[in-house]
């Protein structure tokens, strides 16, 4: 049976969401149980306050729970964090030992009941940890842009040939060719498209927009752009409250200061759906 998700708990999320994080917690604490959902959002709070100690802590409550949330995103997001965590505070031996018990939990059960997505990412944080001098300079490398490739004009060109309705739909026909420069297109023309359309572009645009950006080198530009990206920014799930997903972009990391992201803690945040 489907567990009934409190409309008092909806409402703290969503509080907290709304930058409103106080007023969020209150509420949250009023509500009895639904610990590991809790977590979830804590957790969150506290990799985004740069509080590392605390995030893994309240990730690795969690993690363990095979009913904390529907959507696997959020465990694969969590994984990804700890290993962060664990880079800031030097826990790389706690962190080993977590997932190695908690690995061997899982291949206890019944082969058809071991959740085989979960598995694949622990023992891909294992090898992360076991590797941890690489996953160290994965965490400091610096992008490079893309120097060669299609031009924004080629772009256009293909647009007409295969999607020319979208002549008429200026914000469409950006995020079509934001997409392919993407893809085949030199990093300077996506800038330069996307300062052109506006905020209006899709969320994965903001985000691609941020990773140019660093290329570029310029920090302040991903900075202005990951602000963006936090007001575009949708849950899934009632208990998600930053956009985490963010970090887990190794790119993105020098620009995810403890200001900026204090400032996407206040930002005001969409509302999952669900």
């Amino acid at each position: 049976m489907k567990e009934r998700f409190p409309t008092k708990l909806k409402e703290a999320f969503m509080k907290i969401r709304l930058g409103k994080v106080e007023e969020g917690i209150k509420i949250m604490n009023e509500v009895k149980g639904l610990e590991a959902k809790k977590a979830i959002a804590m957790a969150e709070l506290a990799y985004f306050q740069h509080d590392w100690a605390k995030g893994l802590e309240l990730s690795c409550s969690f993690l363990p729970s095979t009913e904390a949330c529907h959507y696997s995103n959020i465990y694969d997001e969590h994984f990804a964090m700890i290993i962060l965590a664990s880079y800031h505070t030097d826990a790389w031996d706690k962190t080993e030992k977590f997932l190695k018990d908690l690995l061997k939990g899982l291949q206890k059960l019944k082969k058809d009941d071991q959740p085989e997505q979960r598995m694949f990412q622990i023992k891909q944080k294992l090898s992360w940890i076991k590797n941890k001098a690489a996953t160290m300079k994965a965490y400091k490398e610096k992008p490079k842009p893309r120097t060669k490739g299609k031009s924004i004009e080629e772009i256009v060109k293909q647009q007409e040939e295969y999607k020319p309705k979208l002549n008429n739909k200026p914000i469409e026909k950006a995020d079509y060719i934001l997409y392919f420069l993407n893809l085949y297109g030199k990093t300077e023309d996506f800038i330069k498209v996307y300062e052109n359309a506006g905020e209006g572009v899709d969320y994965l645009n903001h985000e691609r927009a941020a990773h140019e950006y660093m290329a570029l080198g310029d920090i302040k530009g991903a900075q202005k752009t990951l602000l963006i990206c936090a007001k575009n920014w949708w849950p899934v799930e009632h208990m998600q409250v930053e956009p985490v997903a963010l970090m887990t972009e190794n790119t993105l990391l020098p620009a995810l200061t403890k200001d900026i992201c204090l400032k996407i803690i206040k930002t005001p945040k969409g509302q999952t759906s669900i």
